[in-house]
């Protein structure tokens, strides 16, 4: 099941709490629940994402997931995932850019970005 199913196609924080349709939600509803599957007021600009946009959106999620741990192994190979350790990969996802990698001194997350604009970026 998507991250989608049940919310409104509109629904965004581009505009902070207006969403695409101009409505304003915390004003009209003093919530967010308007966007969301069975709210109490229902939004008349609410509208779902189709059974192909859903699709769509499964297949990008999994795709997604498939590069990060294909970068991760990359990273991990390299034998230098203690809190503070640096350093740089050749892009497996690419194979045109490298990606610079540093685990955070302070909670061991990994921070980690291709030298490919849009490639791959990932910040735990």
């Amino acid at each position: 099941m998507s991250a989608l199913t049940g919310s409104c196609r509109h629904y965004g924080y581009e505009n902070g709490m207006v969403c695409a349709k101009g409505m304003d939600i915390i004003a009209l509803y003093g919530n967010v629940l308007a966007c969301c599957r069975d709210p109490k007021k229902a939004c008349p600009a609410r509208e779902e994402y189709t059974a192909d946009e859903l699709a769509a959106a499964e297949e990008q999620s999994a795709k997604q997931m498939e590069d990060l741990f294909t970068v991760i192994r990359a990273i991990v190979a390299e034998d230098k995932t203690a809190p503070g350790d640096s350093g740089s990969v050749a892009c497996p996802k690419c194979g045109a850019g490298n990606v610079d990698y540093l685990f955070s001194s302070s909670n061991g997350h990994l921070h980690a970005v291709c030298s490919t604009p849009k490639c791959f970026e990932v910040h735990q």
